[in-house]
């Protein structure tokens, strides 16, 4: 079992924080897609991005003690981490602003940090978006460069997904969208060949999230790519015909193909299992 970790920045709704938020710059949010106040930023200091970093790497460090498997850090979505690596909204001039070096710089940090200050088996991964369909975001370049340096830092695994409050991926609106599998993955196989090393060269595992709802969009999926996948299945509670979807080898935790499944955890009423 993983926690996910994360902080909002100029996401954060204005009827849950409490107070101004941290972001990188204070970039007004151009969207009134959920009807929603968003609550009022400020540009992190020094002080504050030390904060930012004390409270992920202290998380992470909570969770291995209670007992969870590992954890991943949410820097997709244009969530605050998200947020200093686009240069949409990082205006920074300082070392975490300005080439992609310096607003990559807070993600690696706690990453390092996180890896460093967690047992060799507690599992540490990074969700990244693949693209954010807007100008200044995510591209699949920047994001191949950023998986290179999650590589280097020794990260289990990189999620790719895809948009933002402000620009949901694909326009999920669209009946052609929703009826499609595997929204990111010809990201995927853009970015991965990218990354820089093989299969057998990195511990790092690519995690895939995105509109997959059968057995053999996951197939075709994984003959696609060109090494480990893993994937995550959240079960919508209308979707009652997707559960008819899951053998029942999965369920008891023993499916071994395709071979180059890594993990898959799956949800529907409550966590089900591991398949290894």
């Amino acid at each position: 079992m993983l926690g996910q970790l994360s902080y909002p920045g100029r996401q954060a709704l204005a009827a849950v924080a409490r107070k101004t938020v941290i972001a990188p710059s204070v970039v007004p949010f151009a969207t009134d897609a959920l009807n929603a106040t968003f609550a009022k930023t400020r540009g992190a200091t020094q002080a504050d991005i030390e904060f930012l970093i004390r409270g992920f790497v202290h998380a992470a460090k909570y969770l291995e003690a209670a007992g969870f498997d590992g954890i991943e850090l949410h820097s997709a979505h244009g969530y605050v981490l998200a947020q200093f690596l686009a240069s949409r909204t990082n205006k920074r001039t300082d070392a975490y602003g300005g080439s992609l070096v310096n607003r990559m710089r807070l993600l690696i940090e706690i990453a390092k940090q996180i890896r460093d200050e967690t047992s060799p088996s507690f599992i540490v991964g990074v969700k990244l978006n693949s693209v954010e369909f807007q100008d200044g975001g995510f591209t699949v370049e920047f994001t191949a460069q950023v998986g290179r340096e999650l590589q280097d830092v020794g990260m289990d695994f990189v999620e790719l997904s895809g948009g933002t409050l402000e620009k949901i991926g694909h326009e999920w609106t669209k009946d052609t969208t929703q009826k499609r599998e595997a929204f990111f993955l010809k990201f995927a196989e853009m970015i991965v060949p990218q990354m820089g090393k093989t299969a057998a060269e990195s511990r790092t595992k690519i995690f895939i999230t995105g509109g997959l709802r059968t057995i053999s969009a996951i197939a075709k999926a994984l003959r696609a790519m060109k090494r480990p996948l893993v994937f995550t299945w959240k079960t919508n509670p209308c979707m009652k015909q997707l559960r008819l979807t899951i053998p029942k080898e999965i369920c008891l935790g023993s499916w071994k193909y395709p071979p180059r499944v890594y993990r898959m955890t799956i949800y529907n009423d409550r966590l089900i299992n591991r398949v290894k």
